[in-house]
C-alpha cells in the first residue's frame, strides 16, 4: 500500500508508482537469501510472507506445500527487494532465473542484452528489413 502522498509523477513518488507498496496490516513481509536469511533494505531475494490469510497448503500436494510453506513463511516464488521504508519492489520470479558463470543472473538481464544487440544492429543497419505482406 502507498499513501496518498506517494502517488506522485515527480521525484521519489514516480518510482514507488512501480512498486507493489508496503505490506497490508497485519501481514509480514521479508525479503530472504538461497539460505533463507534475511536481506538488508535494497538487496534482492525472494519474497516470504507471512499472515493469517496465507495458504494452509496446496491442494493434496505434501510436497508442493512442503517447499511453499517453511517455518510458517510462505515463499512466494517472486524475487524483490525493500527499500528503506519497506516498500517492496517486484523485478522477477524465481522459476525465472539462471545461473551463469555460477552466478544467479535475472533472464530479464539476458533479454534487455537481446534487444540491445537487436538494437545497435538495427541502427547499425545490420539487420535485413523485412518484406511486407504482398510485396
Amino acid at each position: 500500500m502507498l499513501r496518498p502522498d506517494e502517488h506522485s509523477l515527480l521525484g521519489e513518488g514516480a518510482r514507488r508508482l512501480r512498486s507493489a507498496g508496503r505490506a497490508s496490516w497485519g501481514v509480514h513481509l521479508r525479503i530472504v537469501d538461497q539460505h533463507g536469511r534475511v536481506v538488508p533494505a535494497g538487496v534482492e531475494g525472494e519474497v516470504v510472507t507471512a499472515s493469517p490469510g496465507v495458504m494452509a497448503g496446496y491442494w493434496r500436494d505434501d510436497e508442493q506445500t512442503a517447499a511453499a510453506l517453511r517455518d510458517g513463511w510462505l515463499h512466494t516464488g517472486d524475487i524483490g527487494h525493500l527499500d528503506a521504508d519497506g516498500i517492496l519492489y517486484v523485478v522477477d520470479r524465481k522459476k525465472d532465473m539462471i545461473v551463469t558463470g555460477g552466478e544467479p543472473a535475472r533472464d530479464t538481464d539476458r533479454r534487455s542484452r537481446d534487444v540491445r544487440r537487436r538494437t545497435d544492429a538495427d541502427s547499425a543497419g545490420q539487420r535485413p528489413a523485412l518484406a511486407r505482406p504482398g510485396a
